[in-house]
């Protein structure tokens, strides 16, 4: 029996020493330790690492299971506050994290401010045509192109310009 309690008060530590480690901002609770390099928290326990989200959602609400992921529905990846995780598949969690980074389905113009149409739009070379971060717009990709000095790729003319091109050759 006493050992029970002295696992206990273990536990209890070491829920104490992982509560030392966050603040709160407005309605989210940050992590303010260990970070890995993608800027979400880390927790170490029994020489294993865990994400700090996850490990407090499971502490504090229900087990994820394995097959799904912790959506922050702040956009937070420091918030280890449950009431700001839902566990969703990951396609979910990459659409969403798309939609609030502006590549949802109503998106209207690139990040340089062209129109962001299909015959703007270019397929990027090994990307799966799931998401919305697959396409790269075409007059940006032919600007780093020609300030880099190489040629330019296919697809990344417009229909105009290759016509135009097209032209020039048959005439010379």
């Amino acid at each position: 029996m006493q050992e029970q309690g002295y696992s206990l008060w273990i536990e209890n530590l070491w829920v104490a020493r992982r509560l030392a480690s966050i603040r709160f901002e407005g309605d989210c609770i940050i992590w303010t330790g260990r970070t890995n390099n993608m800027g979400y928290g880390i927790v170490s326990q029994n020489n294993k690492s865990f994400p700090a989200h996850r490990w407090f959602f499971e502490r504090f609400v229900s087990p994820v299971p394995k097959h799904l992921f912790l959506d922050h529905l702040c956009r937070t990846p420091l918030c280890v506050n449950p009431k700001h995780l839902e566990p969703v598949t990951q396609l979910e969690n990459d659409r969403r994290g798309l939609v609030a980074r502006g590549y949802g389905p109503d998106r209207k113009f690139c990040a340089n401010g062209h129109p962001w149409v299909p015959e703007n739009l270019a397929l990027q070379k090994g990307a799966p045509n799931v998401l919305w971060n697959s396409y790269k717009c075409r007059p940006c990709d032919a600007e780093l192109h020609r300030k880099k000095g190489g040629h330019m790729p296919r697809g990344t003319r417009t229909r105009a310009e290759a016509n135009a091109a097209l032209a020039k050759r048959k005439v010379a």
